[in-house]
C-alpha cells in the first residue's frame, strides 16, 4: 500500500516538472544568455524581461571628485603589460611545486608553447603596424609581455585575437621640489642635560637588545666596563648555548660563547644577517650611533669627522655620554 502511495506521488512530482518545462517554453525569450535577468508582472500576467537598467547607471556620485581627478591623463610612450589568454606555468602545475614543474618535460612544452603565443601576438603588433619595444616576456606566473610604445595604441592592442588585458606598468609622478627650512631645536628636548651621576646610577645592571646594522666594539664609548654587569660569560653560555637547536645555535652549530662575548659591555653580538659574529661590518654605523645613544660611556671634548669641537648652544665643546651608560649591550 505505502509503495503504490510513494509511486503516485513520483508520477505527480514528474508530471509538473513537465508541466512546467512546457509552460517555460512558451514564454518570451528572456535575452541574451548572461544577461541580467529580472521577473515581473505585467497586466497580472507573468513574464520575463531582460534588465539593461543598469548599464544606464550613473555612478560617478559614489567617487570623491578630488580623488577621480588627481591623475592626469597619460600620453605618449610608456610601458604595458599585455596579458595574453593562455594561462601560465602557474595554472597548470596542479599541486606540484612551481620551480620543480617548470622543469619537467610538460613545464618546458607548455613554455615553448606560451613564447610562440606571445611570438605570434608580436607578430601581429609588426603587421598592424605598432611600433615597440620589448622589455620582458612572462610565463611564469601569468602569460605576458611588457613592451614600450604610444598608449594611443592600448585600445587596439586590447581588441587583438589572444589579448586578455592592457595595463600601463611603471607610472610615477615626477616630485616636485619645494623649499623648506629645518628649523628644528633640539636643545630643549633634553638629550644634552642627562645628569652623570643619576644616568650611572640607575642604569647598573641594565642591559639593552639592540637589532641594528653592527656596531664598532673597538669604540672609546664602549671600553668601559659597566660596574654591575647584569650578564657574565657564562651566563651568555648557559642561557644562550644550552644545547637547544634554535636561535644562533640553529644557524651556526659550530658557534661557541667564545666567539659572541667582546667584553662585559657587549657580552653578545651576532650577525643574524650573515650569520657569522661579524657583527663590523663596513655599513655598521647607524648600529654604533644608536648603541652609542643608548649606553655609550662618557666621552669628553668630542670632535666631528672633520675634527672640529661640537660646540652647544652657549658655544661650549660638548661632552658626549649615553643615556644609561652602565648598561650592557
Amino acid at each position: 500500500m505505502y509503495r503504490i502511495k510513494y509511486k503516485m506521488l513520483a508520477m505527480g512530482l514528474a508530471l509538473l516538472m513537465c508541466a512546467s518545462v512546457l509552460i517555460a517554453a512558451f514564454l518570451p525569450e528572456g535575452g541574451k544568455a548572461g544577461g541580467n535577468m529580472s521577473a515581473g508582472t505585467n497586466d497580472g500576467g507573468f513574464s520575463i524581461t531582460e534588465d539593461d537598467s543598469l548599464a544606464l547607471a550613473d555612478t560617478s556620485s559614489a567617487f570623491d571628485q578630488s580623488l577621480t581627478d588627481i591623475a592626469p591623463e597619460v600620453s605618449g610612450k610608456q610601458w604595458l603589460i599585455v596579458s595574453l589568454e593562455g594561462e601560465s606555468l602557474a595554472d597548470r602545475r596542479g599541486n606540484k611545486d612551481l620551480s620543480e614543474f617548470a622543469e619537467t618535460g610538460r613545464g618546458k612544452s607548455i613554455e615553448r608553447s606560451l613564447q610562440n603565443e606571445q611570438a605570434d601576438f608580436l607578430d601581429n603588433l609588426r603587421s598592424a603596424g605598432i611600433p615597440y619595444e620589448l622589455k620582458y616576456s612572462y610565463t611564469m606566473l601569468t602569460n605576458a609581455v611588457a613592451i614600450r610604445t604610444d598608449v594611443k595604441y592600448a585600445e587596439k592592442i586590447a581588441t587583438m585575437r589572444g589579448v586578455s588585458s592592457v595595463n600601463i606598468s611603471e607610472y610615477y609622478y615626477a616630485p616636485q621640489d619645494e623649499e623648506v627650512s629645518n628649523n628644528a631645536n633640539v636643545w630643549g628636548t633634553g638629550i644634552y642635560k642627562v645628569d652623570e651621576e643619576v644616568a650611572n646610577e640607575y642604569s647598573k645592571g641594565m642591559v639593552a637588545a639592540v637589532l641594528d646594522t653592527g656596531i664598532d666594539s673597538s669604540h672609546e664609548v664602549f671600553q668601559v666596563e659597566p660596574e654591575e654587569p647584569s650578564l657574565s660569560k657564562e651566563m651568555v653560555a648557559e642561557r644562550v648555548f644550552n644545547g637547544v637547536n634554535s636561535g644562533v645555535q640553529g644557524l651556526d652549530p659550530d658557534v661557541t660563547a667564545d666567539d659572541v662575548y667582546y667584553n662585559s659591555k657587549i657580552p653578545f653580538a651576532y650577525d643574524y644577517a650573515d650569520k657569522d659574529t661579524d657583527v663590523y661590518p663596513s655599513y655598521s654605523a647607524h648600529g654604533t650611533h644608536v648603541a652609542g645613544i643608548i649606553a655609550g660611556s662618557p666621552v669628553d671634548n668630542i670632535v666631528d669627522q672633520d675634527g672640529k669641537p661640537i660646540l652647544d648652544q652657549n658655544n661650549e665643546q660638548m661632552d658626549f655620554r649615553g643615556v644609561a651608560p652602565q648598561a650592557q649591550l
